[in-house]
């Protein structure tokens, strides 16, 4: 029997474990546990969201006793353990596995002060094996609804008490729904909890690469989808929490409850920026690399600014703005406060790697803080608000964030009554060449690199890859080479370097660089005294995607009025030609290996697929001629091989393609083949699109790949100043 002076015992779900007796309750009844399987769920509870490794859990439960066969035992425990929760290792509620690292408990925990007395007479029952999943939906809700009370009532407290009031504490984990994964920031906000803590919204990626945004109130284990907001982008919250707005393509809209319609609240002439303050009840800034704009909240035509006030936020006195710029002298963002229509006049507060974010005190009266990532560690920074500064250092609160530099976005959301989310950064994606199945063949670079696009040297010898620095929030490009194994950095920070093409004779290589704006186009030798040049910037945003095999042409897609534009640099003039330039999202466009033929990804029938037209170098470039589509069923990425019979893409579900091609007489183009799928966890495990290559023969493919994957999911915390490291009992009282 539970006494009524016990303290510490542990609920989740509809289980009640006392840590010091190991016993197990569900609904007030004793569940039968035997004693190894006990202590490692203790283990696993008492550090809930944390990766307890096999290895940890072998010293505690049967330390060096080498008489034990600790595997099938530590198995068979694990085995059992979940057997009496009713969990399933394939789609864990409540111990989560990690192949190659251990487990974690990923249900969410509460500590109970004390706990209600029971008769001893109370009834033991067996452990049985999960029901069928039709059989245990009914009780699933029901002990959902009976295990969900204590937190219903913490985040009922947390809206109503005065600061310094708050209840206990609490930390729990959130997974993305079944087939679904999270992605980290962009160049959009993936995440944002309700001002006043009660839910928090979120997009995730599917296996078919479509965006989905789901609503989970905080007291529910259920994430409800909204339909009508799929393919959202970019969320984020009205003051009050009644409406919650997005983007889809160019539009911004709104919803009141996920199984509302949208309405449309403005179209725009570029990308919806990340992030809306209302400068006014009824007005909405939105500001986004080069362009800015106020919109009415209710709808109707935006009005495009000269000012920028990058990821902007309105302070309570309703006059003063928080926003980023970015400065080239220090290539970093600075954080400057001022009032909107004054960007003379506004002062400098600190350099950041990321957006800030203001929140006042939910523990000291009067006092605030900055919130923000950097060398990626979300930091909290006392601020005073009457004098617009920072008055103390900044302390950690949280480690492993990702961060975008390029744009500032960073992984974290906050309430105004202390629920903070955050997302950790996942596993690393390396580089790999698989078979036309999909096999893995051969790595390629060092372990532990989070390497997102390649791309293979015409020898076959060397791979060229972009490389996300997490700490940082930065890319470099590496050279692999895959028979002497030396692998080398040839452009490193500032910005985020990306998507390397080589020249035809591998000496040389074409990348973007962006520095807090648009990504422009740099080429540099590889040789170790060449330097990386700048080419011509012409467009806000440049990508190259191929050098024609005569060295003459380099294709890239750049972001104009008119959407996805393609254009054509001449090396040897250094002029740029645009040769698809039209109302539809033209982008990676690639040439044949003859140079007479360009494929490419457009739009233009209202879903991205891929075209192929003649290319015409004569007096003008430019394109000529019918246009044949040669996909089916959508297309994000193309490439074609280089012995010319071969144009492979990936579809938007991750699933690559082969299409057999012939040049001679005549262009011809056989079905597409469905060849194999990138897992969506290696597609979506950085927030840059990546990039996949096909050998000269089509044998192989150079494609990213997580090992051991961990599962996506975000971190809750409820009172998130308890869980500061505090450097003195006045740090945030200013």
């Amino acid at each position: 029997m539970l006494s009524p002076s016990r303290s510490g015992v542990i609920s989740f779900g509809s289980f009640q474990l006392d840590p010091e007796t190991g016993s197990l309750e569900k609904h007030g009844v004793r569940v039968r546990l035997p004693r190894q399987p006990a202590r490692i769920l203790k283990i696993l509870a008492q550090r809930a969201g944390e990766v307890v490794t096999r290895d940890e859990l072998r010293d505690k439960l049967w330390g060096n006793d080498t008489f034990v066969d600790f595997e099938h035992g530590l198995n068979a425990a694990m085995n059992k353990l979940r057997q009496t929760l009713g969990d399933s290792a394939e789609k864990p509620r409540f111990i989560e596995t990690l192949p190659g690292q251990g487990y974690r408990f990923v249900a969410a925990v509460r500590v109970e002060v004390s706990e209600p007395t029971r008769d001893e007479t109370s009834p033991t029952i067996q452990a049985t094996p999960p029901p069928p999943k039709m059989q245990r939906w009914p009780l699933f809700l029901a002990c959902a609804g009976l295990s969900l009370g204590l937190l219903a009532a913490v985040l009922f407290l947390a809206r109503r008490l005065p600061p310094g009031r708050l209840p206990l504490p609490a930390k729990f984990v959130i997974s993305p729904p079944n087939g679904s994964v999270f992605q980290p920031a962009g160049e959009r906000q993936v995440f944002a909890v309700s001002p006043d803590g009660s839910r928090l919204a979120f997009t995730t990626i599917g296996e078919d690469g479509l965006y989905r945004l789901w609503i989970r109130p905080l007291t529910s284990l259920d994430a409800q989808e909204a339909p009508a907001a799929r393919g959202a982008q970019t969320l984020f919250w009205s003051p009050a929490g009644d409406a919650l707005y997005f983007s889809v393509d160019r539009s911004l809209r709104r919803i009141t409850d996920p199984g509302s319609s949208y309405q449309l609240i403005s179209d725009f002439p570029r990308r919806v920026p990340p992030l809306g303050a209302w400068i006014r009840s009824d007005q909405i800034l939105l500001s986004y690399r080069q362009f800015t704009a106020v919109v009415p909240a209710g709808g109707g035509r935006a009005t495009e600014l000269r000012d920028s006030y990058f990821w902007p936020q309105v302070l309570p006195d309703g006059q003063h703005l928080l926003y980023l710029a970015y400065d080239k002298q220090i290539e970093r963002f600075r954080l400057r406060a001022g009032r909107f229509g004054e960007p003379q006049a506004a002062k400098d507060i600190l350099e950041t790697d990321s957006r800030v974010t203001w929140v006042a005190s939910t523990q000291t009266p009067g006092a605030s803080y900055l919130l923000y990532v950097r060398g990626g560690s979300l930091l909290t920074q006392p601020f005073d608000l009457e004098r617009l500064q920072v008055t103390g250092d900044a302390v950690p609160l949280a480690g492993n964030l990702h961060v975008f530099q390029p744009t500032g976005a960073a992984d974290f959301s906050v309430s105004t009554n202390g629920v903070l989310v955050y997302q950790p950064l996942r596993s690393n994606a390396q580089v790999a060449w698989v078979d036309r199945a999909g096999r893995e063949l051969e790595r390629v670079g060092p372990d532990g690199q989070s390497v997102v696009y390649v791309r293979g040297s015409p020898d076959g010898r060397r791979v060229a890859a972009s490389v996300h620095n997490p700490e940082r929030g930065t890319a470099e490009i590496w050279v692999y080479d895959t028979q002497s194994k030396v692998n080398r950095v040839v452009a490193l920070g500032p910005g985020i370097a990306d998507k390397p093409v080589w020249s035809p004779d591998g000496t040389r290589l074409l990348y973007s660089r962006a520095l807090g704006a648009g990504p422009r186009l740099y080429v540099r030798g590889l040789a170790e005294q060449d330097r990386e040049e700048a080419l011509p910037a012409v467009a806000d945003l440049q990508l190259p995607s191929d050098w024609s095999r005569d060295g003459r042409f380099a294709l890239f897609h750049s972001e104009n009025v008119t959407d996805g534009d393609v254009g054509v640099l001449d090396w040897q003039t250094r002029k740029i030609t645009w040769i698809l330039q039209s109302p539809a999202n033209e982008t990676g466009a690639v040439f044949s290996p003859e140079g007479d033929r360009v494929a490419f990804v457009s739009n233009e029938s209202g879903r991205s697929e891929v075209y192929v037209q003649a290319f015409d170098a004569r007096d003008r470039p430019h394109l000529t001629g019918n246009r044949l589509r040669i996909s089916t069923d959508g297309a994000v990425l193309v490439r074609w091989r280089a012995d010319g019979r071969e144009i492979c893409y990936m579809g938007p579900d991750g699933v690559l393609y082969g299409v057999p091609v012939t040049t001679y007489p005549q262009f011809q183009a056989g079905a597409p083949v469905p060849l194999f799928r990138i897992p969506v966890a290696a597609r979506a495990a950085l927030a840059t699109a990546f990039g996949f290559d096909v050998s000269a023969d089509g044998t192989k493919f150079l494609v990213p790949i997580v090992q051991e994957p961990a599962a996506s999911h975000l971190v809750v915390l409820l009172g998130w100043e308890s869980f500061l490291k505090r450097t003195g009992p006045d740090a945030a009282r200013h």
